[in-house]
C-alpha cells in the first residue's frame, strides 16, 4: 500500500529503537527537539531543515542494548 507511518511524541532511545525495527521513518518529539519560539520554526521551514535519525545517530547507537 506504500503507506507512511508519523509516530508523534517520541522523547527517548528506546522509543526510536523501536520505531526503528518497524520501520517507521517519520518520527516526531522531544527526542529531536523541544517546542520553539515560532520565529525559529518559520526560519527552519525557510530554509528547509529536517532532522533526522542520522543526526543523532551517536546517541542511537551508544544505546544499542
Amino acid at each position: 500500500m506504500k503507506l507512511h507511518t508519523i509516530a508523534e511524541g517520541v522523547e527517548n532511545v528506546s522509543q526510536l529503537r523501536f520505531l526503528n525495527r518497524i520501520d517507521c521513518t517519520i518520527i516526531q518529539g522531544f527526542y529531536f527537539s523541544k517546542p520553539l519560539p515560532p520565529q525559529e520554526i518559520e526560519k527552519m521551514l525557510s530554509d528547509d531543515v529536517r532532522l533526522s535519525v542520522s543526526d543523532r545517530r551517536s546517541d542511537f547507537s551508544s544505546h544499542e542494548a
